[in-house]
C-alpha cells in the first residue's frame, strides 16, 4: 500500500514539473570582443529573447573602469577619454606625421573677423585638447564659407 502510494506521487510530481515548468537547454553563448574570445565568471543568458551578458566583462575589456556602490546598489561605468577614435586618429598622425597632416587653411571666403576667431579656436584647441585638434586636422583640411 506504502509503494503504491509512493510511486503515485512520484508520477503526480514529475507530471506536475513537466507541465509548470519550461525545461529546454540553453545554448551556449560565445562571448567575443574585438575578434578575441572572451571567458566570463557568469555565463551570458538569454532571459525572454533579450541576451544579458556580464558588464564587467565588456566594460574592462574596453578600457573602461567599473565601480560598484553597495549603499545606492549602482553601477558606475567610466571610459577612458582615450577612445578607439582617438587613438586611430594618433595612428594616422604617428604614421604620416606632423608635417603631412597640417592645420586647417582657412579660405578667403570666411571673413577677415571670423578667420581670426577660427585662429584662435585652433590655437586654443591645440594647447588644451589636442586629441580633439588632431581630429580636426585629419578631418577637415579646409573651412570655406559655403556658396
Amino acid at each position: 500500500m506504502f509503494r503504491n502510494k509512493y510511486k503515485l506521487m512520484v508520477s503526480i510530481s514529475i507530471i506536475v514539473l513537466f507541465l509548470f515548468v519550461n525545461v529546454y537547454a540553453v545554448p551556449y553563448i560565445k562571448l567575443v570582443i574585438n575578434g578575441q574570445q572572451v571567458n566570463t565568471d557568469v555565463p551570458p543568458q538569454i532571459v525572454n529573447g533579450t541576451t544579458l551578458v556580464p558588464i564587467r566583462v565588456i566594460s574592462e575589456s574596453l578600457g573602461a573602469k567599473v565601480d560598484w556602490d553597495g549603499n545606492t546598489q549602482t553601477v558606475s561605468v567610466t571610459m577612458p577619454r582615450e577612445t578607439l577614435e582617438a587613438h586611430t586618429v594618433d595612428t594616422f598622425w604617428e604614421a604620416y606625421g606632423s608635417d603631412t597632416v597640417t592645420e586647417p587653411t582657412i579660405d578667403d571666403s570666411v571673413t577677415p573677423e571670423f578667420k581670426a576667431v577660427l585662429q584662435k579656436a585652433l590655437a586654443l584647441l591645440k594647447e588644451k585638447d589636442n586629441n580633439t585638434y588632431k581630429f580636426v586636422c585629419v578631418y577637415i583640411p579646409r573651412i570655406a564659407v559655403q556658396q
